[in-house]
């Protein structure tokens, strides 16, 4: 158990999102899931997530603007955000980095590397 730790999970890939929802919620983590930027910044102000894992690839507004708003925002500026892209180009990871986004993972990701990645930030936090 991980002491009821939540995570915000913001993507629009339902198949993406069951996945990785089954496998945090096994691990005993509290699951919040956002279908979009929008709601994925306002679910981060409402329930001050521990860290929220963000797909790149969304429309409206994609994972990079999510990223730089929560990151310039002094309420949610604190909590690590990992990025999650299905493009692996060295400028995803610069764009990311830019964004002020805490990791970035490429899909497919290993299972265990990221777990390992959600963990190494909750355990800073």
């Amino acid at each position: 158990m991980h002491n009821g730790k939540k995570i915000l999970i913001v993507d629009d890939d339902f198949d993406s999102i069951d996945t990785l929802q089954m496998i945090l919620e096994n691990s005993g983590y509290i699951v919040l899931i956002a279908l979009n930027g929008a709601s994925g910044i306002q679910m981060a102000h409402e329930h001050k997530p521990d860290i929220i894992i963000l797909d790149v690839m969304m429309p409206d507004m994609n994972g990079y603007q999510v990223c730089e708003k929560l990151k310039s925002d002094a309420d949610t500026q604190y909590i690590p955000v990992i990025m999650l892209t299905g493009r692996d180009k060295g400028e995803d990871v610069t764009t990311a980095l830019d964004k002020q986004a805490d990791w970035l993972v490429t899909k497919p990701y290993d299972v265990r590397y990221l777990m390992s990645k959600v963990a190494s930030f909750l355990g800073a936090h």
